[in-house]
């Protein structure tokens, strides 16, 4: 059985799998939580075949933003009840090639 915070970071990386343009290496996203007005800041990445980082904006901006933003209020809840300590952001890639998903928090 898979842990519910794998699963999240699954779910993370398929919506960042829809909105990644063409033939992109990784998509990246810097995902800030804040917690006392229940919002966060996600800043778009993705890396072309140049190894060159470029931000975006995508399609569906909003309804991308508010389902990451979900996962993300998620995971903070699941790794508080786990007793962890509050993280307040983490950077997430995504490896288009083997779609592998890899987080880092920030504290």
């Amino acid at each position: 059985m898979t842990s519910r915070d794998f699963e999240i970071y699954n779910e993370i990386g398929l919506l960042l799998n829809e909105i990644a343009p063409g033939n992109v290496k990784l998509v990246k996203i810097i995902a800030y939580i804040f917690r006392e007005d229940l919002s966060c800041e996600i800043k778009y990445i993705f890396v072309d075949d140049n190894d060159e980082e470029i931000a975006f904006v995508p399609d569906h901006f909003g309804e991308i933003s508010h389902q990451i933003g979900e996962r993300i209020f998620e995971l903070s809840e699941f790794y508080e009840d786990q007793m962890q300590p509050p993280w307040k952001g983490f950077n997430c890639v995504l490896s288009r090639k083997t779609g592998n998903v890899r987080l880092e928090f920030i504290y």
